[in-house]
C-alpha cells in the first residue's frame, strides 16, 4: 500500500524531448520574446537547459529541481493571457505533483500570482542605469571614480562587439576566459546566463570586452536586449520572488 500511495503522489519525471523538439520549442520562444518579452529577463527564457510549457500565445520557461518546478522569467506573452497563462502551467505542474516558485518575478505579475494563492518574498530592487546621463562626478561617486581612474591609467580599455558576428581568434580567447571563472565546464546561474556564447542565433545582444595593457582581453560582459528599458540587461540581482511553498 505505501509502495501504491508513493507511485501516485511522488513528482513524476519530465519526458526528454528529442533534439529536434528542443529546436522546435526553441524556435517557438525565440518568436514570443522578440514579440512580448522585452523586461530586463526575458531573453533568459531562451536558456538551452530549461524546459518551456506553451499555451495560448505565451511561454512558461521552468526548470524542475529537486522536485521543485522552478519559473523564470515570468511568463512571457500579450498581457490579456497572462492569467490563463499561469493557471495552465501550474496545473500541467500539478499533474506531474511539482511544486512551483517563481525567481526574479517582475512585481506587475504580483495580482497574478497572489490570485493563485502564492506569496510574496521580497529581495531587492533591479538597479537601471541612463548611460546618457550617468556621470562620476560628485562626492557620492568618489570610490567608483577612484577605481575607473585606477583602471584606466593601469592600461584598460572597453570595447563592444556583437556577439553573433565576433572573428573566431577573439571567440577562441573569450571561451578560454570564461573557463577561469567557474568550476567544471557548465555554465551556472539558472536564470542570469544563457548556456552559451556568441551563437549567430542570438541577435540583438551586446558584448562588452575589457582589453588589458597588453592589447588582450582580459574578461567581458554578455548583455541581452532589454526593449522595455530601451536597452540592455545584465544579469541583475533578483526583485522578487513569489512562492506557493511559503505560508
Amino acid at each position: 500500500m505505501l509502495i501504491v500511495g508513493w507511485l501516485l503522489l511522488s513528482p513524476r519525471l519530465r519526458r526528454t524531448p528529442s533534439p529536434a523538439d528542443r529546436r522546435s520549442d526553441l524556435a517557438q520562444a525565440r518568436q514570443i520574446v522578440a514579440e512580448h518579452g522585452g523586461d530586463t529577463l526575458g531573453y533568459f527564457a531562451l536558456r538551452d537547459d530549461k524546459s518551456r510549457f506553451f499555451t495560448g500565445d505565451c511561454v512558461v520557461a521552468y526548470d524542475v529541481r529537486d522536485g521543485v518546478c522552478l519559473v523564470s522569467p515570468d511568463p512571457i506573452g500579450p498581457p490579456d493571457q497572462h492569467a490563463l497563462a499561469w493557471a495552465q502551467s501550474t496545473a500541467f505542474a500539478d499533474r506531474h505533483g511539482w511544486p512551483v516558485t517563481v525567481v526574479g518575478a517582475a512585481e506587475s505579475w504580483l495580482p497574478v500570482y497572489q490570485a493563485a494563492g502564492m506569496h510574496p518574498v521580497y529581495l531587492g530592487d533591479e538597479a537601471i542605469v541612463d548611460c546618457a546621463s550617468f556621470s562620476l562626478e560628485g562626492r557620492s561617486m568618489k570610490s567608483l571614480r577612484g577605481a575607473y581612474n585606477r583602471v584606466r591609467k593601469a592600461g584598460y580599455t572597453v570595447r563592444f562587439h556583437d556577439p553573433a558576428t565576433l572573428p573566431a581568434d577573439l571567440k577562441g580567447e573569450l571561451r578560454f576566459l570564461a573557463t577561469q571563472s567557474r568550476q567544471g565546464g557548465a555554465e551556472r546561474g539558472f536564470s542570469m546566463t544563457l548556456s552559451r556564447l556568441f551563437e549567430p542565433t542570438d541577435t540583438g545582444l551586446l558584448l562588452a570586452v575589457a582589453y588589458g595593457p597588453d592589447g588582450r582581453p582580459a574578461g567581458f560582459c554578455h548583455w541581452i536586449p532589454a526593449a522595455d528599458i530601451a536597452g540592455w540587461s545584465e544579469p541583475p540581482p533578483l526583485s522578487w520572488s513569489f512562492s506557493n511553498m511559503i505560508d
